[in-house]
């Protein structure tokens, strides 16, 4: 399938923006060019460093973070690199071959590697970090922050090409020359199978509980979307609707009512169902991934 035409119109596409939620009215549309011209699909900012992590929503995509030259000014420059593998050069996470390259709750050790011409004029950002040793994954999708990790899906990951759910645990010393000694981790933590409930995951939020919310986009395969529920007993809970095509937006955890939010295009039947039904992933040991619950936002 041919790249698509990331320019219309004499204007270039493929930016991030950034809108302050305090405006009150419209704001200049401008592109930072630092933060890499490529087909964006989700980013999340740590607190702690200012560095914001993105997803790439192609089928060899590629880890990305963005380290600004000063925290909280995204538009006054930075560093674009993207993540590799310890001991492993342009690893496929995607665990396509016969011999799977990624394996199962195995937090990987990882480092980072520098990109240079980050507004290309072509789409292949991916393709030359790739080829510097960056790891490749299999259409990055939703990404959110899960207390001291990053949660994102890859859509089309695992031997069924029906989903994977990663997290990067950064490293005590992020975005410095210290984080060597420490260095960041890659854990793929569910894997679907022809058996699985979880096909085709996208969005994803962490319930103020500690478990992840995931929706799917399952327009590939035709059948009613649902918002699974990531967490150590592999319980989910399916969201149905009518519309098989579209797909759930984004998660949202309303701190004020405590409550998890996602919008619908047609009227739904949610039930919960236990794993009696379905494998969540490849593993058991999957589901026992646990995140340390928020106090604050937090209640019984």
């Amino acid at each position: 399938m041919p790249a698509p035409n990331l320019t219309t119109r004499d204007q270039k596409h493929g930016y991030v923006f950034e809108v302050s939620s305090r405006a009150t009215g419209l704001t200049a549309a401008t592109p930072i060019k630092a933060m890499g011209r490529f087909e964006h699909e989700a980013c999340a900012v740590h607190a702690a460093t200012g560095i914001v992590y993105m997803t790439e929503d192609r089928v060899h995509s590629l880890f990305y973070r963005y380290i600004p030259d000063t925290p909280g000014r995204l538009q006054e420059g930075g560093r674009l690199q993207a993540l590799a593998i310890d001991g492993h050069t342009s690893v496929m996470t995607h665990n396509w071959s016969a011999v799977p390259q990624t394996p199962l709750n195995q937090p990987l050790k990882t480092h980072w590697i520098d990109l240079d011409d980050v507004d290309p004029v072509g789409n292949d950002l991916r393709l030359r970090g790739a080829a510097k040793g960056a790891a490749t994954f299999a259409r990055g999708e939703g990404l959110c922050v899960a207390d001291d990790r990053f949660a994102f899906t890859c859509t089309i990951g695992g031997p069924a090409r029906i989903g994977q759910v990663f997290t990067y645990t950064p490293s005590p010393n992020e975005g410095t020359a210290a984080e060597k000694d420490e260095p960041g981790t890659l854990t793929l933590i569910a894997e679907a199978d022809e058996t699985s409930l979880l096909r085709n995951c996208d969005n994803l939020t962490m319930a103020p509980w500690g478990d992840l919310i995931v929706c799917e986009d399952t327009a590939v395969c035709h059948r009613r979307q649902s918002l699974l529920r990531l967490g150590t007993r592999g319980r989910l809970l399916l969201a149905r609707r009518q519309n098989p095509v579209r797909q759930y937006p984004v998660p949202r955890h309303d701190a004020c009512r405590h409550r998890t939010l996602a919008d619908l295009t047609q009227p739904p039947t949610i039930r919960p169902r236990r794993r009696s039904r379905g494998n969540l992933s490849r593993s058991d040991s999957a589901s026992q991934t646990r995140f340390v619950r928020h106090p604050r936002t937090h209640r019984r």
